[in-house]
């Protein structure tokens, strides 16, 4: 590790924009830096733990220096989502435009994440305040342009982040949300046609019981009697009843669409996205481009039409699981003390 007062301006992350603020680790009261120009940025699908397999310069600095040169937070497009639900490819057609930095599920997102899941133990080494202050802190790194004709900023975070929809929420500045989700059927479907896709389902089902459970205390469920199509469902209503109720009290800043209906319009839906956020226009042929390509490998060729026979042959060998789920749901839901009427509309 090294301090910021003994490198050179061009190498100083604090200063320079080309260097990505990568993570912070509490423990070791380090910032962690990748140096990542924007033209490098741009073809990045991810910029999560799968960054450190690449060749990118790294730096290391004290903690404490982030709070010694941060600004103003910056105005900032966020995406949130309930994954596998269009959200990668979003991201790249709202970044698809030189005056615009986009940065998709920044690591530091996810460990910000995590530690507010722990803020409220009292065994943790950071309280709530202390957790606002280092998340305000990266935001505002976050946020900075990479190049100076930059003026919009999109922030896509990984959907083991919708519990930080309420902080952004509460971030000085014009902070706009597009929260991005599928009806049950829909994710059921998506989720049980992926070996992968189940493994991140069962890696992230604490995290996000926990987030359910502070919202529904008394929901009648425990992890070890839920096979897997009840985890999926667990983590879709655990994403659904953020988005709602972020939807319901910030009206203004927040736009909650359904991928399916995007799919149906793109260019007609773009615009409205764009228009809510902020964002710059989206051209009828930058759409055509990215509808024929797989947003996370984009040199791979994909379309709406692969996709919706994907989901098809899915929803066909998997019928049953997916009745009986969506049923479950129906009747859990019931069981609770209070009504969701806003959810019985993605069901």
């Amino acid at each position: 590790m090294v301090t910021v007062r003994s490198i050179t301006a061009s190498d100083n992350p604090l200063t320079n924009p080309d260097w990505l603020l990568f993570d912070i680790n509490l423990l070791r009261s380090q910032s962690q830096w990748l140096h990542i120009p924007s033209q490098q940025r741009r073809q990045l699908p991810f910029m999560d733990q799968r960054l450190l397999a690449g060749d990118f310069k790294r730096l290391g600095t004290p903690l404490t220096s982030l709070a010694e040169q941060t600004s103003q937070v910056p105005d900032c497009q966020w995406i949130f989502h309930a994954g596998h639900c269009g959200s990668t490819l979003l991201a790249q057609i709202l970044g698809d435009n030189p005056q615009t930095n986009a940065l998709r599920e920044p690591q530091v997102l996810r460990t910000l994440a995590d530690l507010k899941r722990q803020t409220d133990l009292r065994w943790h080494r950071i309280n709530n305040d202390q957790w606002q202050q280092w998340f305000t802190t990266c935001i505002t790194y976050l946020g900075r342009p990479a190049e100076p004709q930059q003026n919009q900023v999109v922030l896509k975070a990984t959907s083991h982040c919708n519990n930080l929809i309420k902080s952004v929420l509460t971030l000085p500045g014009q902070q706009r949300l597009l929260l991005l989700s599928v009806k049950l059927p829909v994710y059921l479907a998506t989720m049980l046609r992926s070996d992968q896709h189940m493994l991140d389902i069962d890696g992230l089902i604490q995290a996000h019981m926990q987030d359910l459970l502070e919202r529904i205390p008394d929901l009648p469920i425990r992890i070890p009697d839920l096979d897997r199509p009840k985890k999926i469902a667990v983590t879709w209503l655990t994403h659904m009843l953020a988005f709602l109720d972020a939807a319901e009290r910030f009206p203004s800043q927040i736009l909650l669409m359904d991928f399916e209906t995007w799919l149906d319009n793109p260019l007609e839906q773009t615009a409205e996205i764009t228009n809510k956020l902020g964002s710059q226009p989206v051209t009828s042929s930058t759409l055509d481009q990215w509808l024929k390509r797989y947003s996370k490998a984009p040199e791979q060729p994909y379309s709406p039409q692969h996709r919706q026979r994907s989901l098809q042959q899915s929803r066909q060998q998997h019928a049953a699981q997916i009745k009986i789920t969506h049923e479950w749901v129906q009747t859990l839901l019931h069981q609770c003390s209070r009504d969701y009427p806003a959810l019985m509309e993605w069901l």
